[in-house]
């Protein structure tokens, strides 16, 4: 009738407690999940330039600082694209192809630049709640935020 079995698969198992997880544990564990997930692109910038295209030489400001840039990131920007096609009809050889804002400011142009490459761009503009101000990020937060 009953039979009786003394296998290891019928043995009952050993008790075993939930481990105490942390508020810590969660966040750790979203951070970790959007590091590897790659982030969604901004929408200026719908999907990664082409960083073999043709260079565009733009000559900045009134000291003429000189920056290169690849044609296909530029024409994520109406005006860059524009002007990109601009120099190209009015350059006399393809190889020389240069934008001109003599009244731009460099440091700017850099930052406008470095955010149509990557969609971000340092420093980062950060919100003080307490004081309700905002600030830019230094290089000391930086350095504090990284493992």
């Amino acid at each position: 009738m009953l039979k009786r079995s003394f296998g290891y698969k019928d043995r009952a198992g050993k008790a075993t407690k939930p481990t105490k997880r942390s508020f810590r544990d969660d966040a750790k564990l979203k951070l970790i999940e959007q590091l590897a997930q790659p982030s969604s692109p901004p929408s200026a910038v719908q999907a990664s330039p082409r960083l073999n295209s043709a260079i565009v030489t733009i000559v900045v400001g009134k000291d003429q600082r000189l920056f290169a840039a690849h044609e296909d990131v530029l024409k994520t920007s109406p005006f860059f694209g524009s002007a990109a096609k601009d120099a190209l009809y009015t350059s006399a050889s393809s190889s020389s192809r240069r934008i001109f804002l003599p009244d731009e400011e460099a440091e700017i142009f850099s930052a406008v630049l470095e955010f149509m490459y990557k969609g971000d761009y340092f420093p980062r503009l950060l919100h003080d709640r307490r004081r309700n101000t905002w600030v830019l990020e230094s290089v000391d937060e930086c350095s504090s935020l990284s493992p």
